[in-house]
């Protein structure tokens, strides 16, 4: 079963908000800061789960466009050492 990714990051080009929450490419909303816009997908993720029962991935990325950190919601694998 696959997750549908979400992305909370800093804007392309020619939007009106500096960070934005996207959905396989497609622009899901634009917020002022990284924290409301992070927090906008969360709660995205957290419905997904609990209404619709729909595994979801959260990538938070920095100004310079990397990953700073995932998130994922629902099922995840048992960590074993590796």
């Amino acid at each position: 079963m696959s997750r549908e990714r979400y992305i909370a990051g800093p804007s392309p080009k020619g939007a009106t908000r500096p960070w934005t929450v996207t959905r396989d490419g497609e622009v899901l909303g634009e917020w002022e800061t990284q924290g409301a816009a992070v927090e906008a997908a969360v709660r995205v993720c957290r419905y997904r789960l609990k209404v619709l029962g729909k595994r979801a991935e959260l990538q938070i990325k920095g100004t310079d466009g990397k990953i700073r950190d995932t998130r994922t919601y629902g099922d995840d694998p048992i960590e074993t050492k590796g």
